[in-house]
Order: C-alpha cells, then sequence, then structure tokens
C-alpha cells in the first residue's frame, strides 16, 4: 500500500513539475509573424519560505548522501550497507527531482549550490569513529537526518507557496516515512545483536 501510495505521489510530482513545460510544447513554431515565446526567467520574487526550503532540503539530501557513502566503503555489514545503498539512490532521486523542479519552476534559487558543504560536521564526525561504532553512528546519524527532513517536507507540503515544490514536499515524506522506519529496525536489531 506505501509503495502505491509513494508511486502515485511520485506520479503526482512529475506530472505538476511537466505541466509548466507542456504549453512550450504545444505552441506553434515562430515564423516572422509569429515570434518564439519567451524563455521564462529566473523570478525575483522567490519567497523567503520557498528558498529556505530548497536550500536546507538540499543540504539535508547532500548530508545523507555523503554519510551513506562513507558507510558504504568502512561498514563491513550487509545489512547496513544496504541501507546506505537505499538511503543514497533515494537521496540523490530526491536531490533530483528538487533542483528540477527548481530549474522548471524558474525560481532562481539553486540546490545544488546550497548543498555544496553539507553535512561537513556529521561525516567528519562518522569519519572519526572507530570502526566498530560507524554502522550504530550512521543509523543513528541516518534517523535524525530523515527525521530532520520529514519535518521540513511536511512542513513545505502543508504551507509552502510553489506547487510544484510542494508536490515534491509531499512525496519526498512519503518516501521518507518508510525509510525512517526501515533504519529505526535495522538500529534496534543492531542494539540487540551487542
Amino acid at each position: 500500500m506505501a509503495e502505491l501510495r509513494a508511486a502515485l505521489t511520485a506520479a503526482a510530482l512529475l506530472a505538476a513539475v511537466a505541466l509548466p513545460n507542456s504549453a512550450a510544447v504545444s505552441q506553434p513554431a515562430a515564423t516572422p509573424t509569429n515570434p518564439p515565446a519567451a524563455v521564462p526567467q529566473p523570478s525575483s520574487k522567490v519567497d523567503e519560505a520557498t528558498a529556505h526550503y530548497v536550500k536546507e532540503s538540499a543540504r539535508q539530501d547532500q548530508a545523507a548522501i555523503e554519510a551513506s557513502r562513507l558507510v558504504l566503503e568502512r561498514s563491513a555489514r550487509a545489512p547496513v550497507r544496504e541501507a546506505a545503498k537505499k538511503v543514497l539512490d533515494e537521496r540523490m532521486k530526491a536531490q533530483h527531482r528538487l533542483t528540477t523542479a527548481a530549474s522548471v519552476q524558474s525560481l532562481g534559487v539553486r540546490p545544488d549550490k546550497a548543498a555544496q558543504e553539507a553535512g561537513e560536521p556529521e561525516v567528519a564526525a562518522l569519519r572519526s569513529t572507530a570502526p566498530e561504532g560507524v554502522d550504530r553512528a550512521y543509523l543513528r546519524m541516518a534517523i535524525e537526518n530523515h527525521e530532520t527532513t520529514l519535518k521540513l517536507q511536511e512542513s513545505y507540503g502543508r504551507d509552502g507557496a510553489n506547487d510544484a515544490l510542494r508536490s515534491h514536499a509531499m512525496a519526498a515524506a512519503i518516501l521518507l516515512e518508510a525509510r525512517i522506519d526501515n533504519l529505526r529496525r535495522l538500529a534496534a536489531e543492531l542494539d540487540g545483536a551487542s
């Protein structure tokens, strides 16, 4: 059921992101009497909440991506490595969808720029963790990151000003909820195994 819900939400997100381009596809070809349609320019009036949402969402995604990459290098436990692969895949896709939505909407806010130095303190702390503690440290960090990101996505999905980004936020929230449950379950298994 959750997978169906996630798939439907993802489809709605893709439709919302594609809608602004649908008018460009149906326009007649440019001729001397029919000049080409204007190319959308970045909006100079992106509200503060939307700019914050885009930057913070990108930053949280990048932190999760970097931590997952590190754990894939350092963890010897197959279940933790598998969880890190899933987090890496999901968050890279979320980052791509966010960048696409922000670009299509011509917001003038660059998620990729906001994320450049994201997660450095968390990843540095994870990097300095002893090998035997890296799995638990990663799971704690991943759960905290996912919970923080979930709150951000739910908030913007409920109150955000941009329809495409609101759709993105709602779809991301569904995926994050499922991943948090899986990460908590794995953390409990590791705690029970000690």
